[in-house]
């Protein structure tokens, strides 16, 4: 086969192996094919949205609970997962929601009936409720509900907050294409360009472990080649390097700061996978395809050593140098500046909700609990050891005010009154639904709603994707802190004395 013939079949694979992961990844985006990841790929700082759990009223939701804390749910929220606040004369109390009708009697002047409202939102019409966050649910949970609950009813609903990812393989292909012109071998990183633009659908993770990708060609580029041209030497003029094993290590020793950092690019990777909820089967797959592409394009490098009968020229350190074997910057600061807007992408690019479920299905938003509602309950028990018992407990207990605070004039007798703050000095926790009762409310909106749009509640710059972006920024940085220059105070080794004598 020539030389030309094999570096078109070399790209043809690069094509393959992305329309390959293309695909791979939009069934994981897509949750099309079972196992592949999670429902959907998550795009950062955006409310994903909940799984819901519905089974009977008469299931033991401790023990649920318990279950789906056991297959990594820790988030999801239900009924024995709440507290009410109750004033304990001098102290507010937390009493689980569960147990609260067993410490707290209907008539006592305490009970503001704000636990009432909170359960009916857990438990009504006969049903049992528990949500957990999208990202928080492990790829197969529909299948361990049969397993498991397979003695239980229980029916499973999804309520998605679809996000765009066109903009993320606009970053990918805008970022790849800037490398290219970068890159201090254009002709072989061109075999990569297929794997970074058909890994979009992972979103921000997605421009990570592209930058990831490219830190590993770049760093370990020139050890590579070193290697590959040590073999096709005829001898070594100098016999520095030695054979074997420990010549080996003897040619690696310039590049040793290019393996450290290469390391710390493929420990990246695993993190990614966690922190990024990347779906396992495609991200192998792509890390596959790059490392098959990286040692095709040495194949080809190899294969013009044998049909030109030339070796390109390697230079021999003759002083203990410390020399710059890499260059991450500006290389990979195309990968850094899309990680940063892909950021700030959930801001424009607001996610829009998946067809609401008919009227009076899954949730009833009668039953829907407002921070106002937490908050009153909140004041109300805080200056409960100030009110009056007069009234009676109820609702309308919640707008009556304290007794009043005497305050004394300079001629030490009554000058006026305020209402008693009650115990108002003391931190008030915020209302712990505010996150679900959000997404609730905007996702049940009525259809004729001019405004289908999503603003996400949350805050859209989460702190891991901030965290993923500095390293590989900082990453970056280090190419141009290392500057050559010889290593001073240290002697001359006799092995690397070329000096000719005169």
């Amino acid at each position: 086969m020539s030389s030309r013939t094999f570096v078109f079949c070399c790209y043809g694979v690069s094509l393959a192996c992305g329309v390959l992961l293309f695909f791979l990844w939009y069934n994981a985006a897509s949750g099309t094919v079972p196992g592949f990841g999670l429902n959907r790929i998550r795009a950062p700082g955006a409310n994903d949205g909940y799984a819901i759990l519905v089974v009977d009223e008469s299931q033991d939701d401790r023990a649920i609970l318990e279950t789906l804390a056991a297959w990594g749910m820790g988030e999801t929220i239900s009924e024995s997962s709440q507290f009410v606040s109750i004033d304990d004369f001098g102290t507010l109390r937390q009493i689980p929601l569960d147990l609260f009708n067993d410490q707290i009697g209907s008539f006592d002047p305490r009970n503001d009936g704000y636990a009432e409202k909170l359960r009916s939102f857990f438990v009504n019409n006969g049903n049992r409720y528990f949500f957990a966050p999208l990202t928080s649910t492990p790829a197969d949970l529909r299948s361990r509900l049969d397993a498991d609950f397979a003695d239980i009813p229980f029916s499973l609903v999804l309520l998605e907050q679809r996000v765009s990812l066109f903009p993320y393989f606009l970053l990918l292909a805008a970022a790849g294409i800037a490398a290219l012109f970068l890159s201090g071998s254009k002709r072989f990183f061109l075999f990569q360009l297929p794997v970074f633009l058909s890994i979009g659908w992972g979103g921000f993770a997605a421009i990570v472990l592209a930058a990831a990708f490219a830190g590993i060609w770049e760093l370990l580029r020139e050890p590579l080649k070193e290697l590959l041209t040590s073999r096709y030497s005829r001898r070594d003029t100098f016999g520095y390097a030695g054979t074997g094993l420990k010549g080996m290590g003897e040619r690696l020793r310039p590049y040793r700061l290019n393996v450290i950092l290469a390391s710390l690019f493929f420990l990246l990777i695993p993190v990614l996978a966690v922190a990024g909820f990347l779906p396992p089967v495609p991200l192998l797959a792509a890390s596959g395809s790059f490392f098959l592409l990286y040692y095709l394009s040495f194949k080809v490098m190899e294969m013009g050593f044998r049909n030109t009968r030339h070796i390109p020229f390697m230079p021999v350190p003759l002083l203990p140098l410390r020399t710059k074997t890499f260059f991450l910057f500006p290389f990979l600061l195309p990968f850094v500046i899309a990680s940063f807007f892909a950021l700030i992408l959930p801001v424009f690019f607001p996610g829009v909700r998946s067809d609401v479920p008919a009227p009076g299905n899954v949730m009833d938003s009668r039953y829907f609990v407002s921070a106002a509602d937490y908050y009153s309950h909140v004041d109300f028990q805080r200056s409960f050891s100030y009110r009056s018992l007069n009234d009676t407990a109820g609702a309308e207990t919640l707008k009556q005010e304290g007794y009043l605070r005497y305050y004394l004039g300079e001629d030490g007798l009554i000058a006026g009154s305020v209402v008693s703050p009650g115990t108002a000095e003391a931190e008030i926790l915020p209302f712990p639904l505010e996150k679900l009762m959000d997404f609730l409310v905007q996702y049940y909106q009525p259809q004729e709603e001019p405004v289908r749009k999503f603003e996400p509640s949350n805050p859209p710059l989460k702190l891991r994707e901030w965290i993923l972006a500095v390293v590989i920024l900082t990453i970056c940085g280090m190419s141009e802190l290392l500057k050559p220059g010889i290593v001073p105070g240290k002697k001359l080794p006799i092995r690397w004395d070329k000096r000719i004598a005169a």
